[in-house]
């Protein structure tokens, strides 16, 4: 067991104490005193003698006393208290920021990636290598979760994992992972990453949160948009790029594939976003690459490899509050939508799907639906009190369903999900990671319903931000509608491709920080707090003074 001490510097009196000793052995203890005659001593004889050891030995035992009761009041008042047991958990969780955009050189030789090793061999080395610790890692690609130990046995992992993700990583998703790291531990978080997340749009910055940034100021040309369609028997290109200020006079887009010869245009570039269309060769392979041949600092989103599908073009209906990402995933998947805010009372004909976003089919719609957060009991779902909250990842349950069909394992974050009990013809296809449904089907045919049980919006899950956001509707459209008119048109084989430069490349510049030493301290009050309250002494050390003073006075008598 451990002591310790409110005012440790008080202790340095001690110290005084050997000189007080010292002090006391060559100072003259007796007193020179003239007198008349020595007949009264000499009378005395050896009870005088006898005496004088005695008066001696009580001053010098009166000296230790007095040394032992000064050295009891100092320690008292130095608030000595004997520690008590340490709480287990961790101490510290270290989010890292692994997204593409390490990779950016910033005009310099060296990568984002480089100085973040540096900077995060310094925080743990000033963390000390028996400090418990929780390292989580964005995008967790691997479906791993929290990795947890001490500083000690973790730095080799974090050493091996500490590398730039092919997957895109929004702001909004790394502050809303760094605001559940915080909820489950309530320890410090510390964000190691290249550009921060947190300015004056998103808001202040949750306490007990600290980062280190490499910081950067990147020149790079994104290119955000790329696809390839086939009208009436003619090919087209469409892609869009932004460029930085000052941007390069022109670049060079190059379409190839496997054998065929290149096809070069020469646009001009401008800064800021612009987009170009103009006709390629009919006769395409069916893996070809759109590329801007431009020299900047990230290299990684200057090309997309495109791969030939024939589609359907799919006819919906979207009932209900409009949802920015999901609309805009229906656009880009070429679906002809009718919007409305209430269900209508007559619908357009030959529908493929039904989408209803917080709210309810009517109970005689006449094709397949999804209900997206539904707000009350549905079919065979039926509504509980319970809320879910601080809901982190997914499990599919249904792993050969065709809506989960290239889903990764690991799913979104969300603040709040409400419970639904599932009815008999009722089958969940993904839960949470607690048993909770969140993806349901049932029915079939036209009758057929799928309900997602999850606030799609942006402010209340980071689902819209993932690439299983993309994968999982395109499983709703080609499994429930209907009919559809087929398409031929090359696309992205990985949706996050698609989203580097639209994502990871717009994040090209912002200033260094560096709060380890802020977090650290953090750390340490941390687990100061955590130790369990000990046994003061500081009491016991008053009463052995108060006997050390009344035993001296008895002595001195």
């Amino acid at each position: 067991m451990a002591i310790s001490f409110e005012h440790p510097t008080l202790l340095y009196a001690l110290g005084l104490l050997p000189l007080l000793a010292v002090l006391q052995l060559i100072l003259p203890r007796a007193r020179r005193v003239t007198v008349s005659s020595l007949a009264f001593w000499q009378a005395a004889g050896t009870d005088a003698a006898v005496s004088s050891a005695r008066r001696r030995r009580r001053a010098d035992w009166a000296s230790i006393l007095l040394l032992a009761l000064l050295a009891a009041l100092i320690l008292a008042v130095s608030g000595p208290t004997l520690a008590g047991r340490e709480d287990a958990g961790v101490a510290c969780t270290v989010v890292i920021d692994a997204s593409p955009s390490l990779l950016m050189t910033d005009g310099s030789p060296r990568t984002r990636l480089d100085r973040l090793r540096q900077r995060m061999d310094a925080l743990l080395a000033d963390l000390g290598p028996d400090t418990p610790i929780s390292v989580i890692v964005l995008p967790d690609e691997a479906g791993r979760g929290p990795l947890e130990g001490r500083v000690e046995d973790l730095r080799p992992v974090v050493e091996r994992e500490l590398r730039a993700s092919d997957t895109p990583l929004t702001a909004r998703e790394t502050r809303n992972r760094v605001l559940l790291a915080h909820g489950r531990t309530h320890a410090p978080v510390v964000l190691m990453t290249d550009l921060s997340p947190y300015d004056e749009a998103a808001g202040a910055r949750p306490p007990q949160v600290f980062v280190v940034a490499t910081g950067g100021a990147a020149k790079n040309v994104a290119l955000t948009r790329a696809a390839v369609s086939y009208r009436d028997g003619r090919a087209g290109a469409m892609l869009s790029v932004t460029a930085p200020d000052p941007a390069p006079e022109a670049a060079t887009v190059t379409l190839s594939g496997p054998g065929m010869p290149e096809h070069r245009v020469v646009v001009s570039l401008r800064p800021g976003r612009q987009t170009w269309s103009f006709p390629v060769p009919a006769a395409l392979p069916d893996r070809i690459a759109l590329s801007v041949d431009v020299a900047d600092d990230f290299a990684a989103d200057n090309r997309m490899d495109l791969v030939r599908i024939e589609g359907r073009r799919y006819r919906v209906a979207y009932v209900g509050r409009p949802d920015a990402a999901l609309l805009a995933l229906l656009a880009a998947a070429g679906a002809d939508v009718f919007e409305a805010d209430q269900p209508p009372e007559i619908w357009p004909s030959n529908l493929d799907l039904g989408l209803f976003v917080d709210g309810l089919p009517p109970g005689d719609f006449p094709y397949p639906a999804v209900v997206v957060n539904p707000p009350a009991s549905c079919g065979p779902l039926v509504l509980t009190p319970q809320v879910r909250r601080g809901v982190s990842g997914w499990r599919l349950a249904a792993q050969s369903d065709p809506l989960t069909e290239h889903l990764p394992v690991t799913g979104p974050a969300a603040g709040a999900v409400r419970v639904f009990e599932l009815g008999p013809s009722a089958a969940a296809v993904i839960e949470t990671a607690q048993g909770d449904p969140l993806v349901v089907r049932w029915g079939q045919d036209a009758a057929e319903r799928v309900a997602v049980l999850l606030d799609i919006d942006r402010a209340a899950s980071t689902w819209a931000d993932e690439v299983s956001f993309v994968l999982f509707w395109d499983n709703c459209l080609s499994h429930l509608a209907r009919e559809a008119v087929s398409t031929v048109r090359y696309v992205t084989p990985v949706s996050g491709a698609a989203a580097l430069g639209e994502i990871e490349g717009q994040q090209t510049s912002g200033p260094a920080v560096d709060e380890t030493a802020e977090a650290v301290a953090a750390v340490s009050r941390h687990r100061r707090d955590r130790v369990e309250r000990g046994l003061p002494l500081w009491p016991w050390l008053t009463l052995a003074a108060l006997g050390l003073l009344v035993a001296r006075t008895r002595i001195t008598r």
